[in-house]
């Protein structure tokens, strides 16, 4: 049997080619970063998503997860929690990055995060989150 798990101030996301890891980000808690430079266009990360329902997430705004999912701007009622990295990304204006939904066919609704200008290597990857925000933004 090991010892004890050691916090780690960094986490190399596994598969791919390691792009990306995670870090603590003083005063938002953690963020994503590019582990080496990343050009304009490039795919970050792919994942995958649930679909909820109005009902939950009326739930799940009277939890810690009520800022972690994302509603559609259709005509109908829709809603996903993305698994994976997109989470953890923050927020800024302007971002270095975005997302897109995609058709995973058999595996639903996917989110792609994309880097939408070059990043440098240790450079924080960002996001617009593109709602009224709840927090004060940090320079």
């Amino acid at each position: 049997m090991s010892g004890p798990v050691r916090p780690s101030r960094r986490l190399a996301v596994r598969g791919g080619d390691r792009l990306l890891e995670l870090r603590a980000v003083p005063g938002k808690g953690r963020g994503v970063f590019a582990r080496r430079p990343i050009p304009a266009g490039r795919l970050l990360c792919r994942c995958p998503t649930i679909r909820l329902g109005f009902e939950d997430c009326e739930r799940l705004d009277r939890t810690a997860l009520a800022k972690h999912f994302f509603t559609g701007d259709g005509p109908e009622f829709e809603a996903w929690l993305a698994l994976g990295l997109l989470t953890l990304v923050n927020h800024a204006r302007p971002s270095n990055a975005d997302w897109r939904y995609v058709d995973g066919g058999p595996l639903g609704c996917l989110v792609e995060l994309v880097s939408v200008r070059p990043i440098a290597a240790g450079e924080e990857v960002t996001i617009d989150y593109n709602t009224p925000l709840w927090f004060e933004p940090l320079p």
